[in-house]
């Protein structure tokens, strides 16, 4: 997960002794990506841009993030030639003990994707809710994830 390797990062950023705490407001290009589209059965190509907000603060025994993403493309499929929208959200935080291994650790995490057909062509909606915590063994207390897909508003056959 995206987030995951935000949280390494985030830990080399984060010390103690840190006058102020980290932050990096960054956008980003996104070159051309495929993506498949369940809704439509086709692949699209598209290309655009990412925000991405991380703040981390430290103390002596733990870390905490917060990372907000925001990725805005726009695409052609590449069977019918019709034009999308894609929108990603992520919002992630979490704490994690500031000294290696950094056991223990949570996060929590929603992800929204919406990918908009022009047109008549459905749209696409992925929502999807974690929840990771880890002892200070190493060992998972919680993992649970929420999933729910839709095409204009109704539910994807699971499967």
């Amino acid at each position: 997960m995206f987030v995951f390797g935000l949280l390494v990062f985030a830990v080399g950023l984060s010390t103690p002794a840190a006058a102020a705490p980290p932050e990096i407001n960054q956008r980003i290009d996104i070159p051309a990506f495929g993506f498949f589209d369940p809704c439509t059965n086709e692949f699209f190509v598209g290309s655009g841009t990412i925000h991405l907000i991380l703040k981390t603060s430290s103390s002596a025994d733990v870390t905490r993030f917060d990372v907000h993403v925001v990725s805005r493309a726009r695409g052609t499929s590449l069977l019918t030639g019709t034009r999308f929208t894609l929108i990603q959200n992520q919002n992630a935080h979490g704490t994690f003990s500031s000294t290696f291994p950094f056991f223990p650790f949570s996060v929590d995490a929603v992800t929204i994707v919406r990918v908009i057909g022009q047109g008549n062509a459905p749209d696409f909606r992925l929502h999807i809710v974690a929840q990771i915590a880890v002892d200070a063994n190493g060992q998972p207390t919680l993992v649970d994830v929420k999933r729910n897909t839709t095409c204009s508003g109704g539910p994807l056959p699971q499967g």
